[in-house]
């Protein structure tokens, strides 16, 4: 933070003084001079080589450890995964990921890999013993999580809404709107289905309740396991059963309802496995950063799973394995000599779908092509006067990147399968 006499966090004047200095260093053109800080971690000027901006990220971290951006880019403690104890490496001057390894206190867990562990991996490498050719995975704390699953597999991510100004009437700021789902199932035999999906994008219609109905027809079939990646779906349904059980106008079937969220949510016998959990117990790869995220870890299984690179190198053919993608789409292509990630493959696809190659999209549009905005593209589908191939186009990109994030799960859980 800044620092000028007077002035004390907290205190009455302390918003006005400091918005004057920045006005003032705004209107003057002077870079506002600070410390380095954990919060750099997240600074909203880091520009990545290959972008055409400055990168104030880099700038400052260049001024204040004197590193180059190479350097920097190597890692540093900002990017220590889940690290509680950055500004304490900062101020011992150690501003490289390597020099860290010193300061993590490495615990062992019995449940696959500790954080810590996790950390040492990042900052001080895989070990050569542990190297299963370029990243870490632990099959045997992996089986022993497979032998408790029952075929067919079903994998479900969900596209949610949460706005401080409510759709509609009758909800509070800040609840849940449940709009969109994709549904996979893997068989025994390998076999893939795109089995089912829903979007309830009508202007003016409350979802949670349709979207619940729907998820209930596609995960009733048998009593296969159901997986996710991450708390967010098993968080969004005991939102809608809170939802189920305060409304006044509840429907006639809440209570079967309720049953079916009971029945995969907490800790029930068929709750959904968290595959981002057994990410972060059982796999690594240097490029991630330690990090989980399915946008980060499918990349990066793509690029070491011979597996994936046979089965998902063809065309997809005529087969119920997509319900949004043409017959001629491939999703393992190489780019001088490495897997393209998925989801670039997909944002290219979104920016043809809105219009023309080489013509200029909206900056709404553009969002949505690049995966990050299905809570915007919702609100736009509610609210905005489109026209009816606009309107159609957010709906179809909409369902390529819910379908990508289910299929993610099969190709990582394929990868992993096929390690162990």
């Amino acid at each position: 933070p800044l620092s000028y006499p007077g002035s004390k966090l907290g205190s009455e004047d302390y918003l006005p003084k400091r918005s004057a200095i920045w006005a003032a260093t705004y209107d003057d053109d002077i870079k506002v001079e600070t410390s380095l800080h954990k919060g750099c971690k997240n600074c909203e000027f880091r520009a990545q080589n290959d972008e055409p901006f400055k990168s104030g990220y880099h700038e400052c971290l260049e001024q204040l450890t004197n590193l180059s951006r190479d350097e920097i880019d190597k890692g540093t403690p900002l990017d220590i995964w889940q690290y509680r104890k950055k500004d304490e490496l900062i101020a011992a001057g150690v501003y490289k990921l390597a020099d860290a390894a010193d300061f993590i206190d490495v615990k062992p867990s019995d449940k696959g890999l500790s954080h810590t562990e996790r950390q040492m991996l990042q900052v001080a490498g895989i070990p050569p013993d542990k190297d299963k050719g370029g990243f870490y995975f632990d099959a045997r704390y992996f089986r022993n999580l497979q032998r408790k699953w029952t075929y067919p597999f079903h994998f479900i991510d969900f596209e949610t809404c949460t706005v401080a100004l409510p759709f509609f009437k009758g909800m509070r700021p800040y609840e849940s709107i449940a709009f969109q789902f994709s549904h996979h199932i893997m068989h025994e035999d390998g076999r893939v289905e795109h089995k089912s999906q829903t979007l309830i994008s009508e202007p003016g219609k409350f979802p949670n309740f349709d979207f619940i109905r729907e998820l209930e027809k596609s995960l009733t079939t048998d009593d296969g396991t159901i997986f996710r990646w991450a708390a967010h779906e098993n968080t969004i349904l005991n939102q809608i059963k809170a939802q189920l059980l305060s409304y006044t106008q509840a429907p006639k079937d809440k209570n079967r309802l309720i049953k079916f969220i009971d029945t995969i949510t907490n800790d029930a016998t068929r709750s959904m496995i968290d595959l981002n959990e057994i990410a972060i117990q059982c796999y690594f790869h240097p490029e991630t950063q330690a990090r989980t995220s399915i946008k980060k870890v499918l990349p990066a299984v793509l690029k070491t799973s011979k597996a994936l690179k046979k089965e998902y190198s063809k065309p997809i053919g005529n087969n119920s394995s997509s319900m949004n993608f043409p017959e001629t789409f491939v999703w393992f292509q190489e780019s001088d000599g490495e897997a393209t990630d998925p989801y670039e493959l997909l944002k290219q696809h979104a920016v043809d779908l809105f219009g023309t190659k080489g013509t200029t999209l909206s900056e709404e549009n553009l969002l949505i092509a690049e995966g990050g905005a299905a809570a915007m593209a919702y609100a736009r589908l509610q609210f905005e006067n489109l026209n009816h191939e606009e309107r159609l186009n957010i709906e179809k990109a909409l369902l390529r990147y819910c379908e990508l994030d289910t299929l993610a799960m099969v190709m990582i859980l394929k990868a992993w399968m096929d390690w162990a």
